[in-house]
């Protein structure tokens, strides 16, 4: 398998603050988390931060999905599990504010490929009939509809919209985590249950994509190019080059005019692989 990652970036070139996206790249299967932010002055009961909190349960993660006794969602369940137990004597778990995180993993072995998406991360697998395949779970905002279509009408530094953020934000995370609401990583082993799992043999996928949703921004909400164009521009540039067009678009609307969002950067991360034909091996060792 031929696997290039970008290195999980910040929300724009000129921020000094420590991602909250996290990629953790181990043998046979790949982990990309972004971490949930938290709008300025609101408690989260947790001593540790966002950006501890995720690189604490990719880690976990992907060092469990390495086992194929466990099916992804039992390893994430049980990587949320051991992240609890690091912080539950510190910090207040039961606080639905806590550190959170969309995940998304990917595992394959020489047969078959294997992926998990909670929340709004998301798997890209281009097959080799020409079909793509976009796995990524918004059951957020179909269940806050009005609110999330309030956050898309946002205008980052405008007094009323970041209260609006604060609102939306206090709403969503109550509403996650329990019986019929969303589901996402948090502190409770149980969310894994929920998350969208599928596969796919091998021998059917030319490449496939673990990226965060801040990478996918050309896509939605941008409108800049689709699903297609998305994976032929990782085939063609690769993450780093992915990255880049992202942060150039962005760029170009700085007040978030063009595209109304609560944030004017997004912090981005993209893992992308193809599988290694036997003839392409060949060749490569002759070279």
């Amino acid at each position: 398998m031929a696997v290039e990652a970008a290195p999980a970036g910040t929300a724009s070139r000129e921020d000094p603050r420590l991602s909250e996206d996290v990629v953790c790249i181990e043998p046979g299967c790949v982990a990309v988390l972004d971490g949930a932010s938290v709008p300025e002055g609101i408690g989260t009961g947790c001593c540790h931060g966002t950006a501890w909190y995720t690189r604490q349960l990719a880690a976990h993660a992907a060092a469990l999905a390495q086992n194929p006794r466990f099916g992804l969602d039992e390893a994430l369940g049980r990587a949320i599990g051991a992240v609890r137990a690091a912080h539950d004597s510190t910090c207040d778990l039961d606080n639905p504010m806590s550190p959170s995180a969309t995940v998304a993993l990917a595992r394959w072995n020489s047969e078959c490929l294997q992926w998990l998406v909670l929340a709004d991360a998301l798997v890209l697998v281009e097959r080799t009939d020409d079909t793509i395949e976009v796995v990524q779970d918004l059951r957020d905002d179909a269940l806050t509809p009005e609110l999330s279509a309030r956050a898309r009408r946002h205008t980052p530094g405008d007094a009323r919209d970041e209260a609006r953020w604060r609102d939306h934000t206090v709403a969503q995370r109550a509403a996650r985590n329990r019986p019929g609401g969303s589901w996402i990583a948090r502190s409770e082993p149980e969310a894994a249950g929920h998350a969208l799992t599928g596969s796919v043999d091998l021998r059917r996928v030319r490449s496939f994509a673990v990226m965060s949703d801040g990478a996918a921004r050309l896509v939605t909400p941008f409108a800049l190019t689709d699903w297609n164009g998305l994976a032929h521009t990782l085939r063609e540039e690769g993450p780093a080059g992915l990255l880049e067009q992202v942060r150039t678009a962005e760029g170009t609307d700085g007040d978030a005019a063009r595209w109304p969002r609560v944030k004017r950067h997004d912090d981005a991360a993209v893992v992308h692989c193809a599988p290694v034909r036997p003839r392409e091996r060949a060749r490569r060792r002759d070279h």
